[in-house]
C-alpha cells in the first residue's frame, strides 16, 4: 500500500523499530519475512514462513 501524503521511503523503513524490539525477534526466529504490511502510525504486521 502507498499512501500519497506519506515517503515511500519512510515507509520502507518503518518496520525497523518493530524489528529491533526483542519480542519481536522473539517470534521472527528462525523464519522468513515474505510481506511487511504497514499502515502509518497504527501497525506494522509481517507475513513470514
Amino acid at each position: 500500500m502507498v499512501v500519497p501524503t506519506m515517503n515511500t521511503e519512510i515507509l520502507k523503513y518503518a518496520g525497523l523499530g518493530a524489528l529491533a524490539n526483542p519480542s519481536v525477534q522473539k517470534h521472527l526466529d528462525g523464519k522468513t519475512i515474505v510481506k511487511k504490511i504497514i499502515v502509518p502510525d497504527k501497525i506494522v504486521n509481517f507475513v513470514v514462513k
